[in-house]
């Protein structure tokens, strides 16, 4: 870990949270990531030797802590009181990104797999009509199957690449990047659809309420305001 050799806290905390993929080690930690192999899938740029790295240090500084369960396989990752506390930072970064730092996105940040998995964790489950439904989102076109499948209901909410084998109650097709730019609030949903870039068939009932169950980014609002 590289030192500024200054007693400054803002200095003593970059020493420790300023490494590249740290802060995002903390962010998945946040959201209730455990497993390593969980967050080897949602930070897949970084290597395994990078992630391993990270993990170590953020132990020793006292920010996560891991743990082995008597008879588990695998051990769990969990962040101490001094890494919760962390929260409010990560949220103001992203708020203060979100205002002056997004500008359009480059192609390598369009990431299917990540856009999917905040869907499924920000998705407003109790607000879904019915208690429950089976989305399908295409990227790529065409009106074949989905790319990917979302199953929720009023406990959880799961993100399948393959047929869960149950019926499509909603589908939701766009390219990728206009997809994401709505999921964030660069571009309004009404206005992606009017456009003819964004289709969303399904259920009526599910339709017509989308916009209040499906959640948005955590930051959307800040850049609507932006807008």
């Amino acid at each position: 870990m590289s030192t500024y050799g200054q007693f400054c806290p803002v200095a003593k905390a970059a020493e420790i949270l300023g490494e590249r993929w740290t802060l995002l080690v903390v962010r998945e930690l946040l959201l209730g990531t455990t497993r390593y192999s969980e967050l080897q899938r949602a930070l897949a740029k970084a290597s395994p030797t990078i992630l391993s790295k990270r993990l170590k240090e953020l132990e020793q500084a006292g920010v996560i802590e891991r743990r082995q369960r008597p008879g588990a396989r695998y051990a769990e990752y969990a962040l101490t009181p001094a890494g919760r506390e962390l929260a409010t930072v990560v949220e103001a970064m992203g708020g203060w990104a979100a205002r002056w730092a997004i500008g359009r996105l480059e192609r390598d940040e369009l990431d299917e797999y990540f856009l999917m998995l905040d869907v499924s964790r920000r998705l407003r489950r109790e607000a879904i009509p019915g208690g429950g439904a089976t989305l399908g989102f295409r990227f790529r076109g065409g009106n074949g199957e989905p790319d990917w499948w979302l199953v929720a209901d009023r406990a959880k909410a799961d993100i399948c690449d393959t047929d869960p084998g149950y019926p499509i109650d909603l589908m939701i097709s766009g390219a990728l990047r206009t997809v994401t730019e709505v999921w964030l609030g660069h571009q309004p949903l009404a206005a992606a659809r009017a456009a003819g870039k964004l289709r969303i068939c399904g259920q009526p009932q599910l339709e017509r309420s989308l916009a209040q169950w499906l959640g948005f980014s955590a930051y959307a609002d800040v850049a609507r305001t932006r807008r």
